[in-house]
């Protein structure tokens, strides 16, 4: 099997050309199955049939920004379980720092990124996101339901979007 396989689809999302190919290398390198997108639109459009394992994204797009991508992808019950890492090398004052983990990014990493500590932080990352092995993949109880690996809660039937915390605190 392709190392990629193991540690899944990450899709990064760069408007920068050699910046995009040079990422992708990176964490190719790191094992990674690596799906290259300009922006965020079409990061949202690849989403729909390629759910990755984590999105990395520069914050400045042309177009949606990477925060507001992040705030898409937290706004869609179908992406609960994905991670986001999102890198800058313009905007990083803390308060840009702090905006980007406001609206729901789980990292948030100054360019220019070693490909090994972008590879160690995105499986810290992983690690968090990962359910324990004792839980069971999904939990009902009185008209709630949730999806261990997808990251997914419903009641009576309906999604309802949580953040990362409330569904482990949930």
């Amino acid at each position: 099997a392709h190392a990629g396989l193991v540690k899944g689809v990450v899709l990064v999302v760069e408007d920068d050309p050699l910046a995009r190919k040079a990422l992708g290398k990176q964490l190719e390198a790191e094992g990674f199955s690596v799906l290259a997108v300009a922006g965020a639109e079409e990061a949202l459009l690849e989403m729909r049939s390629t759910v990755p394992r984590i999105v990395v994204s520069d914050v400045k797009l042309k177009g949606l920004d990477g925060i507001q991508l992040c705030r898409h992808i937290r706004g869609d019950a179908r992406f609960a379980g994905v991670p986001v890492d999102l890198l800058s090398g313009t905007r990083i004052n803390p308060e840009d720092q702090i905006a980007g983990l406001e609206h729901g990014a789980d990292d948030y990493l100054l360019k220019p990124v070693p490909g090994r500590l972008l590879a160690v932080r995105i499986a810290a990352v992983l690690r968090r996101y990962a359910a324990p092995g004792t839980l069971r993949e999904t939990l009902r109880a009185q008209g709630l339901e949730l999806d261990v690996r997808s990251r997914v809660v419903t009641v009576g039937g309906k999604p309802v979007t949580l953040t990362r915390k409330e569904f482990d605190l949930l």
